[in-house]
């Protein structure tokens, strides 16, 4: 299904996006006039554009044991249905955080649940730093076998710029590869998020 959005709304997107960039040098550049016309004709984009990224630790129950991402959650839910979001995207740097516990079974399903309510589909990030293989596969076998219609891919880690052996950094990515792929055949797979270094 598509959408179609006028030009000016996809441009303003696109300049929030180049602003925000975290990669942007903090220097005093000259000023740049951008100028944004409404005249120009629609264009399609996919329908499933729109999105939403949060960390791991989103996921984890709180203090009082509770969930942000649960099915009863009705002001998200209402707020992710009001703005047409089409995808989760959960990973961020507290994927790989050693501070942050990698998530159980009640985790997973807890978020899982509420994505099936919001009628969202998942890219779902395990961890690569210090990550376990066995872990991964556990999280996988309870995600295939209860949610797969859910997942849109896989990612594994976050920001590997970090990682200061490149040989390293891919012995252990295949490991847990390899380990996901041992109970999810047919998962898909998409890259992690990346910084700028330096």
């Amino acid at each position: 299904m598509r959408n179609l959005i006028p030009q000016y709304i996809v441009t303003a997107i696109f300049v929030l996006l180049i602003v925000s960039n975290s990669c942007i040098s903090q220097s005093k550049e000259p000023e740049t006039t951008i100028t944004v016309t409404t005249k120009n004709a629609v264009k399609e984009i996919s329908g499933d554009m729109l999105g939403l990224s949060y960390e791991t630790k989103d996921i984890l129950s709180g203090d009082d044991s509770s969930y942000y991402f649960r099915p009863d959650n009705k002001a998200l839910l209402q707020m992710i249905k009001t703005i047409g979001v089409e995808n989760i995207r959960i990973g961020g740097n507290s994927v790989d955080a050693a501070n942050i516990p990698i998530p159980k079974a009640e985790d997973i399903d807890s978020f899982f649940r509420f994505a099936k309510a919001a009628n969202v589909k998942v890219i779902y990030s395990f961890r690569l730093k210090d990550g376990d293989p066995e872990a991964a596969k556990s999280a996988a076998a309870i995600i295939y076998e209860n949610y797969k219609d859910l997942v849109e891919s896989f990612a594994i880690g976050n920001e590997p710029f970090y990682y200061e052996d490149d040989d390293e950094l891919i012995a252990k990515w295949q490991s847990i590869y390899d380990a996901i792929l041992e109970v999810f055949p047919d998962a898909v797979f998409s890259g992690p998020d990346q910084n700028c270094k330096g």
